[in-house]
Order: C-alpha cells, then structure tokens, then sequence
C-alpha cells in the first residue's frame, strides 16, 4: 500500500510518502514551507504589484496568510474574496467585511479574475498537485490514498478560535483520547471542523484518482499505526 501522508503546519508542511512493503525508515519525506506561507508570499507579491486581489478556493490555514491579506488592504489596495475562502481570514464574514474585504459570488470572482485587472489566489492547505510536480521530478508516482492532518480550531464566529479548539480538544479526550478518535473519514468529518472539511473537498475536486471508494485510506491506516 502506498499513502501520501501530510502534516499542514504553521510554517512547514511535512510530507511522507509511505510504502508498506519498504522499512519505514527508508520512506521518502519532504519538508516544504506550509501553505498558508506561500499563500502569504504570493499575497505579498500582488501588493508589491499594487494589484487587486480576488481570493478564491477554500478554507485554509490562517494565520501569515490572513496577515498578508489585511497588509493588502492597509497598503489601500482591494480585496475580493467567495464566502468559502473568506473565512480563511475569520470565521465571522461581518468581521472579514469590517477589515474591508469585499466578499463576492464565485461567478463575480471568475469575472475578476478573467479581467487581467484583478490577480487571483486560491486558498487550499495540501495541494496534490505541486507535491505531485515535486515527486514527479524524482520519478516518483503520487499514490492514490491521503492521510492530511490540519489543525482545525473549529467553526467559532462568536467565540476565541483558541478557546473553542480547546473544547474541541476536551470533548475528544474525555470520549477516551483514542487516536483514531481524532481521524476522520470525508464523510465523517464534524460539521464543526470547516477546514478539515474543506481539505478533503479539495481533494476530491483535484484528484481525479481520489472516488469515495478510494478515501478508505484512514482505515487502511489503521494497522500500520497500530489501531
């Protein structure tokens, strides 16, 4: 069994490429910066233009990217943004729109963006698709099963991200703290956990290889972690 296995961090994102029928040891492993870094660097680059900018995608990681984004708007340049990948920049769209992001249909984004006026970015956390350029420049196939692993503080537009992924966290651990308690399959993922559930929308939208039958990859995890 091959497994992609990316662990989204704040500043890095850690790739490993599992075979089962190789040593653990001898999996191939790359350390790339984290999404929401090169979102934030691509940000910078459409402000250093004095450009407009429309995001689109989904949710991601926050944090650098959302900074770079109110830097955007203090530099007195425009920010369109889809409801989905607004909320990258908070949880509550009336807190985006104070900031001065102007949140707009998918259909007025690709308008935008088809201007040549507008620069768009996409907001997503693991993107298959720049791991699988990097492999592919070693000969290594991408394999047809993911494992990502994001830190999602939960849908909180009322309350402290930081306090209610702390409950989160609470609710998990005193259900028992399994680690399988802490991983889901697509259609198992909480309704709270919006960018968890927006990782795994992105994958299917990007993979083709990836069908519902394929996102078995957590429970043909499973044994190698030994759950």
């Amino acid at each position: 069994m091959h497994i992609i296995a990316a662990d989204i961090g704040t500043g890095t994102q850690d790739i490993l490429l599992f075979d089962s029928e190789k040593e653990v040891e001898n999996s191939l492993i790359m350390v790339m910066p984290a999404p929401t870094q090169v979102t934030a660097e691509r940000v910078r680059r459409v402000t250093k233009a004095r450009k407009a900018l429309v995001l689109t995608g989904n949710i991601m990681g926050g944090g650098p990217s959302a900074w770079a984004v109110r830097s955007h708007l203090k530099a007195g340049l425009p920010v369109y943004a889809t409801e989905k990948a607004a909320l990258t920049i908070h949880d509550n769209l009336e807190r985006v729109k104070s900031f001065g992001v102007r949140i707009v249909t998918e259909e007025e984004a690709k308008r935008l963006a088809d201007s040549g006026d507008v620069l768009e970015i996409v907001m997503q956390d693991f993107d298959p698709y720049a791991a699988s350029c990097a492999f592919s420049n070693f000969e290594v196939r991408m394999p047809e099963n993911y494992a990502v692993a994001v830190q999602d503080h939960g849908n909180a537009p009322d309350k402290s991200n930081r306090v209610y992924r702390f409950e989160l966290l609470k609710e998990l651990i005193e259900k028992g703290g399994k680690l399988e308690d802490f991983v889901y399959l697509p259609e198992e993922i909480p309704q709270a956990f919006t960018r968890m559930k927006a990782q795994a929308d992105s994958l299917l939208k990007a993979t083709t290889a990836l069908i519902l039958g394929q996102f078995s990859w957590i429970q043909d995890l499973r044994p190698y972690l030994g759950l």
